[in-house]
């Protein structure tokens, strides 16, 4: 282990954290000339690695070291990804700043990520999944084809035009896009957010998630939120550059029978749920009716069964 490198075994790691995840603090510099500081966590020389990293995108009034990027990164290097989570030119703001020069501060996390990985994936929370749905259009960069979104539409009620601009970038997101929201947070329009993106972006190919029990910042549903990231990540690996298709992919876990079922067209009553009624309000449902409907279709939704403990 070199200098400035920690065991976070040794350190004593949060709950969660594997044993085996080395820290680095690093800085990186953006192309307009920023210094940007970080934390780089990658699994122990040793411990079995994927050979991709995920860059951590906080939001308001966090940063790499406070708030949800605490304890996702170790939590991921911990499932043997490499994970740098950076300081984002506007951390600790209270209020958003402009997203105009976002994209600098994402590409220089990029970058770096991609000197020991082959893939980039980046993972966004709350205010920074805005600067994730324009980092294509701004940067012109074609190296991300997949992208993680958690707490997305965190503006669409405070600051209506700050998210109404970020959907506007968002014609040119590729690839495939995970959204995980909590079915418990009542600060902001999960499914609606979801639905925006969906139309604001068609040639990504989205997935919803709404985590049963989570809130705001996922208390209590830490490991959840990364099962479902990481099942997701193994599940599209191949695919981040493919268009999306008026055929969502679906996967659905009914309440109460606990089975999944991978769904790419029409629901068919044999895959329903013993909740559906055929009213069109459930997932299942929704995908059928958006075959039947002009424009981007809804994307489609995964609840995951409820762990019991």
């Amino acid at each position: 282990m070199t200098a400035g490198q920690a065991s976070l075994h040794d350190q004593g790691a949060e709950s969660g954290a594997s044993a085996g995840v080395v820290l680095e603090l690093v800085s990186v510099q953006t192309g307009d000339g920023v210094e940007l500081d970080g934390a780089y966590y990658r699994p122990a020389q040793g411990n079995s690695r994927e050979g991709r990293a995920f860059l951590l995108v906080h939001g308001m009034r966090w940063n790499f070291y406070r708030g949800p990027s605490r304890w996702i990164a170790p939590m991921l290097a911990g499932r043997g990804y490499d994970c740098l989570a950076l300081n984002l030119r506007d951390h600790d703001s209270t209020e958003p700043q402009s997203l105009d020069d976002a994209f600098h501060d994402l590409r220089a996390g990029v970058d770096r990520l991609l000197r020991e990985d082959g893939e980039v994936i980046p993972f966004a929370h709350g205010y920074g999944c805005t600067k994730v749905i324009g980092y294509a259009a701004r940067s012109g960069d074609s190296r991300v084809g997949r992208h993680v979104l958690t707490t997305l539409g965190a503006v669409r009620r405070s600051h209506p035009s700050i998210w109404k601009g970020a959907l506007q970038a968002g014609h040119a997101m590729p690839g495939q896009t995970l959204v995980v929201q909590g079915a418990a947070d009542d600060r902001l329009d999960a499914r609606p957010s979801a639905d925006d993106l969906a139309a604001a972006a068609p040639n990504t190919r989205l997935e919803l998630v709404l985590l049963d029990g989570a809130n705001h910042y996922f208390d209590n549903r830490h490991s959840e939120l990364i099962d479902c990231v990481t099942a997701w990540e193994v599940r599209t690996r191949g695919s981040s550059r493919h268009r999306a298709t008026s055929a969502y992919r679906l996967l659905h876990t009914g309440q109460g029978c606990g089975s999944q079922r991978a769904e790419t067209g029409m629901c068919s009553a044999e895959s329903r749920c013993s909740r559906c009624r055929g009213c069109g309000r459930c997932s299942l449902g929704l995908l059928r009716g958006a075959r039947l409907r002009r424009g981007p279709p809804r994307p489609a939704v995964t609840r995951p069964a409820r762990i019991r403990r």
